[in-house]
């Protein structure tokens, strides 16, 4: 049985901080996210005034980072909806919070407060 990469990111800190590109266009840093699950899929990609991203995406099992995901809206932990924060180098997972069985889009204030979509959890 072959498996295929579900979900693929590139992070490229076009609007970082100065500091961590020479080029606007260089790549940064990249990451492969997800299993062998179909229907994976990131749905949006902010970075917050501190330089920290903000991912939207839906997962399978898979967890980033492998630590233990923060659960709210009733999601449980194979929920597929997640928001993934990791360090402003791209390399080190932050969080995990599952958040849904979907998610459908991403935002964040000025304030760094971040808001995300989807279907009401049944």
């Amino acid at each position: 049985m072959k498996l295929r990469p579900a979900v693929i990111l590139l992070l490229i800190f076009a609007a970082a901080s100065p500091s961590l590109r020479a080029d606007p266009y260089d790549l940064s840093a990249s990451t492969y996210l997800g299993s062998a699950a179909d229907g994976e899929s990131v749905k949006g990609l902010r970075i917050q005034s501190n330089g920290v991203l903000v991912v939207a995406a839906n997962l399978g099992k898979a967890t980033p980072g492998g630590g233990t995901p923060l659960l709210l809206n009733g999601a449980t932990a194979t929920s597929g909806g997640v928001v993934m924060r990791f360090a402003p180098n791209g390399r080190t997972v932050l969080s995990v919070t599952r958040v849904a069985a979907e998610v459908r889009d991403l935002a964040i204030d000025e304030a760094d407060n971040i808001y995300m979509s989807g279907p009401v959890q049944k």
